[in-house]
């Protein structure tokens, strides 16, 4: 069978790849492998953030099919590692531990961590919500099982990642040297360990030691691990020497840039003004921010203070370390499946090796980036640094493809999609990041190259990242691939905040080429027009400035795709609302 190599880009958009009308490609590779592969114009994720898209893509399932947030991984009933597994095929996977358990790695032969854990998003994403319950004396024992669920999956990957660094184990192989306080890691363990034995001495009693010590208690305040100071000092200065000036170039000229093309554009003001109120905030706060990236200092942060927020390691550590695996599987004629997550692209954007002390690195990365700056036309509009972190992935990929082509002699289907996208290129400015209906957040590139099978553009139709997995598993056994196309996407996922869906509300937006239409509903009740935020004409509006809520009675194919997410709604209700949901999640159903 054929071997499976699958990077996803954390944050890709598809905006981000390829040629536009003002811009030059910042990803020459992915654009030569789109002409010798299988790819796709109009693929979708389900969810605009990584823990919700995981679902999708990962398990190939609507997000919500499980429950949403760590329960979808955990419950999904397969996911690639699996099915390969029961192949034979030896799986491998990058480990980034955030707020998503270690379920997104069963079934995973061997795992490297890209990150050192912190306890800080369980604290301020999850935790939180629950202690505000805790403090005004409506906590539930339902709750609090949700909590030791929680607390349990993050005591085992913090014990997991302490004890692998202490014994200088293989899950953390890439983070050892880029530990600050490496010292540190045997006192923090034995911390670990005992707050573990408290905890499970009485796990109700802990946790309201936690809800009301809070920022002083033991476990949350001095569990910390750091990798702030990935670079040394010389490697610093000999970028600065070196590159410093190209670098401040480059700055002077994102700026000006910036300045040249953020213009204030009144209608789309006062559309926002009409119809949402909340959103016509943000986009005044955002059109002031903008004005302060005038003179922002993001290019030359990525020497120091860049590095220094970037949490997870390069694209060229993590790919040398797959190379040399899938080499070594390769010789052993050993079929492997290797899932590779790549976060240079997410904010912030980083545009070269910054984990790496190596002068040839060093040096290969800034003279290619020299080169491409180059290309910069005079009409360009976006995001210099995005691209060049685009370009500086695009690059690594490249070298991946390059050594696995040269150095293996079995056939293998290499796979380059993203999670999620966002509005990374300030065109236009957006109110809301994160958490947002706009179609950058789920549009997203697709290039699935097969070396025996011919070129394919899908520049038609409608496709959900829930189908990858069917299209992959088609490849590898050597049958001709299905490409579901839809008549229209679906994305729904749990906004922020509380982890438990059932007393939230649940964000959707339906996409039929047309129309989209977003909604946010509680489960308790039923989706109609009062529960739609956003209605936009994607075909007459591509950037979707225009809010056509108020004409909703009027559009008739708008009603239709209501009926459809209400439809989706109630069978979420059926399954996990009020008591169901925790039945559910805690195995009782």
């Amino acid at each position: 069978m054929k071997n499976l190599v699958y990077i996803l880009v954390d944050a890709l958009s598809y905006d981000n790849v390829g040629a536009r009308e003002y811009r030059n490609s910042p990803t020459p590779f992915l654009d030569e492998l789109k002409s010798k592969s299988l790819s796709f114009e109009n693929m979708y994720t389900q969810a605009p953030y990584t823990e919700a898209a995981f679902v999708s893509t990962l398990c190939g399932e609507n997000v919500l099919d499980n429950g949403g947030y760590i329960w979808g991984l955990e419950k999904c009933e397969r996911s690639y590692a699996s099915v390969l597994k029961e192949k034979n095929f030896c799986t491998l996977s990058t480990l980034s531990p955030y707020i998503m358990s270690k379920s997104y790695i069963k079934n995973v032969d061997t795992y490297v961590y890209s990150r050192t854990y912190s306890l800080a998003p369980l604290k301020l994403y999850r935790l939180g919500y629950f202690r505000e319950k805790y403090l005004n004396h409506t906590m539930t024992a339902r709750e609090y099982e949700i909590c030791e669920r929680l607390l349990d999956d993050a005591l085992e990957v913090l014990l997991d990642q302490l004890e692998s660094l202490q014994n200088n184990g293989e899950e953390t192989v890439l983070i050892q040297n880029l530990v600050d306080n490496k010292d540190e890691v045997p006192s923090i363990l034995q911390t670990v360990r005992k707050q573990r034995e408290l905890y499970l001495r009485d796990k109700i009693a802990y946790l309201q030691e936690i809800f009301e010590q809070w920022d002083t208690q033991e476990l949350l305040k001095n569990t910390k691990l750091s990798m702030v100071k990935k670079v040394s000092a010389d490697t610093k200065r000999y970028i600065e020497e070196n590159y410093g000036e190209f670098l401040h170039e480059v700055q002077k000229k994102e700026n000006s840039l910036m300045k040249k093309n953020q213009k204030y554009d009144w209608k789309y003001i006062l559309d926002l003004a009409c119809n949402d109120e909340q959103k016509y905030r943000g986009a005044i706060h955002t059109y002031r921010k903008y004005k302060e990236l005038y003179e922002n200092t993001l290019i030359i942060d990525g020497i120091n203070g860049a590095v220094e927020e970037k949490v997870t390691i390069s694209a060229e550590r993590q790919l040398q370390f797959f190379a040399e695996k899938i080499i070594g599987l390769d010789q052993q004629k050993q079929n492997y499946f290797a899932f590779i997550h790549l976060e240079d692209f997410h904010l912030p954007s980083m545009y070269y090796s910054y984990d790496e002390n190596s002068r040839n690195v060093i040096d290969r990365d800034f003279k290619r980036l020299e080169e491409f700056v180059k290309t910069i036309p005079d009409n360009y509009k976006g995001s210099l640094v995005a691209d060049m972190s685009a370009f500086y992935v695009d690059n690594a990929i490249r070298n991946f493809f390059n050594t696995l082509s040269e150095q293996t002699k079995n056939e293998f289907v290499f796979v380059v999609t993203a999670d999620h996208g966002y509005p990374c290129n300030y065109n236009p400015p957006r109110p809301i990041i994160f958490n947002a209906f706009y179609q950058e957040n789920y549009h997203i590139p697709l290039v699935i190259y097969d070396s025996s099978k011919p070129e394919k553009r899908v520049e038609n139709g409608l496709f959900s990242s829930m189908d990858i997995m069917d299209i992959l598993f088609d490849m590898i056994d050597e049958k001709e691939e299905q490409l579901i196309e839809r008549p229209y996407v679906l994305i729904e996922y749990p906004g922020p905040g509380c982890p438990v869906i059932s007393s939230k509300e649940i964000y959707y937006a339906i996409f039929d080429g047309k129309y989209k239409v977003a909604v946010k509903a509680k489960l308790a009740e039923r989706v109609d027009e009062s529960k739609v935020v956003l209605v936009t004409d994607v075909e007459s509006d591509a950037e979707e400035r225009r809010n056509l809520i108020r004409k909703i009675k009027k559009l008739k194919q708008v009603q239709k795709l209501i009926e459809i997410v209400d439809a989706r709604h109630v069978e979420i209700a059926n399954k996990f609302g009020g008591e169901k949901f925790y039945k559910h999640i805690l195995g009782e159903d």
